[in-house]
């Protein structure tokens, strides 16, 4: 879809070059198409005939607020008629020195962000682990395990189990999931493949076992992990955070991330969806942990060790789809 950016200004105000700067830098960061700019305001009233002009489905509406009351510059963003089938609105405001512009992105959670389907590649290797829930917090001092946990250091992977894995060495569980993906989203040999939070690489080395000539990537924060990773898969990996992807737009053909992204706040989670849905050509998985019930909320509670968002499926697929994510997703859950 070509998207058309509108600016939306004051007649009596001469900063449109200002706002064409900011129009056309944000469309150059997002991949968009800039096409034109153009005044919405007439005397400072929304000017209809000139928004009739242009299809609702190509508008990204970008409205500048200098001088002009708040509720007033929010109409572009909230009124239904004019926004209907946007992609996306932006509020710029300025204070009373103009150099100190601030650019706030309002995701547009309408019928345009239509979300993938849950799809379950792991759930039966979920649940073969034992778990005892409250002896995870019991026998153990829980805040000091999970201090030593979040540095996703030695201790994490390869150490006691009350600090996460308890060994987690490589035992071939993860061929039958790349084995599930290539065959869900058709993947050819020689297409690209990148696993946010890939850990040791381990479903990664199954990848390229299965798909020989596959590029695989693979980005972790854990430098001990990359460090213990596959020998034929580490010179894949790469020390990064998943809220910055150093891949291009649409240049992977499957972005998969299981388990990770629950492991960040609600800020950086947002914009580590975002970099999913960007790099994707249009395959994407996302697998975070999640409850039903109070039973399994308490379980999950009681087990993580690592984990900051805290979510239902429903509030899970409300943050996907408000971030404009249009990839499938899972669910595991402590039973």
């Amino acid at each position: 879809m070509k998207i058309i950016p509108v600016i939306g200004t004051s007649s009596i105000l001469p900063q449109q070059k200002v706002q064409n700067v900011f129009l056309r830098s944000y469309c150059s960061e997002k991949g968009y198409e800039f096409k034109l700019s153009h005044t919405l305001f007439n005397e400072g009233k929304i000017d209809q005939q000139k928004i009739s002009e242009f299809k609702k489905s190509h508008i990204l509406l970008y409205s500048f607020e200098l001088f002009v009351n708040l509720g007033d510059a929010q109409i572009l963003i909230d009124n239904g008629n004019i926004i209907e089938g946007a992609v996306e609105g932006i509020v710029v405001k300025n204070s009373e020195d103009i150099q100190e512009l601030q650019l706030k992105l309002e995701i547009q959670n309408s019928n345009n962000v239509i979300l993938g389907e849950e799809v379950d590649f792991t759930t039966d290797l979920h649940s073969k682990a034992k778990r005892d829930y409250v002896a995870r917090v019991t026998n153990f001092p829980k805040g000091e395990c999970a201090t030593i946990a979040k540095q996703f250091g030695e201790d994490y992977w390869d150490g006691d189990r009350k600090y996460g894995y308890g060994g987690y060495r490589y035992d071939g569980r993860w061929k039958v999931v790349a084995q599930r993906m290539i065959s869900k989203y058709s993947l050819k040999d020689g297409d690209t493949i990148l696993d946010v939070g890939c850990g040791k690489g381990y479903l990664l080395y199954e990848f390229k076992k299965l798909l020989p000539n596959s590029k695989v990537f693979g980005v972790d924060i854990s430098k001990y992990a990359i460090e213990n990773a596959h020998e034929e898969i580490k010179d894949c990996l790469r020390l990064g955070n998943a809220t910055n992807l150093t891949f291009e737009r649409d240049s992977i053909d499957l972005v998969i991330s299981n388990t990770t992204l629950h492991n960040l706040k609600i800020n950086e989670l947002e914009m580590a969806i975002s970099e999913i849905q960007r790099v994707s050509r249009g395959n994407s998985w996302i697998c975070v942990e999640s409850y039903r019930n109070e039973n399994e909320k308490a379980n999950l509670l009681y087990w993580q060790l690592t984990c900051e968002s805290f979510y239902s499926p429903e509030e899970w697929k409300y943050l996907y789809t408000k971030q404009g994510y249009t990839g499938d997703y899972q669910f595991i859950y402590f039973e």
